[in-house]
């Protein structure tokens, strides 16, 4: 399975950022990347289908990203997909808080399209070499 056929998902309540990831990945080949704005459907997509990683947003309504980490890693355990934080604060409690629920990066707003797809293909590129 090449780095593009990956499955992704991007979680964030707004909606535009939502569409904004969806636009430069599907343009860069990455053919199946799914988004939403409610962080309480993910655990439900994830239980139908696993993506390979997912790009979740830290501050929304009704369940925030550590809850939504919370809820995968206890369902899921080690089989838990990767996760890298979108997320407009960069402080350090931020940061820390999200490196100790396992978080693999962060991609700050606004999004930077180079790094954006730099730093999906090095966590998919990781996470690779460790099924091999």
């Amino acid at each position: 399975m090449t780095l593009m056929s990956k499955r992704l998902l991007i979680v964030d309540d707004n909606s535009i950022n939502v569409e904004l990831l969806l636009d430069l990945l599907d343009d860069h080949g990455f053919d199946h990347v799914q988004g939403i704005s409610d962080p309480r459907q993910v655990l439900g997509l994830c239980q139908q289908q696993l993506p390979d990683l997912i790009l979740l947003d830290i501050r929304m309504p009704y369940l925030d990203g550590y809850g939504v980490m919370s809820q995968l890693q206890a369902h899921f355990g080690a089989q838990m997909p990767p996760v890298i934080v979108l997320t407009a604060q960069i402080d350090d409690e931020t940061r820390h808080k999200a490196l100790s629920m396992g978080v693999r990066d962060f991609l700050t707003k606004p999004f930077k399209h180079d790094e954006v797809l730099q730093r999906i293909r090095n966590t998919l590129d990781v996470e690779h070499r460790y099924q091999v």
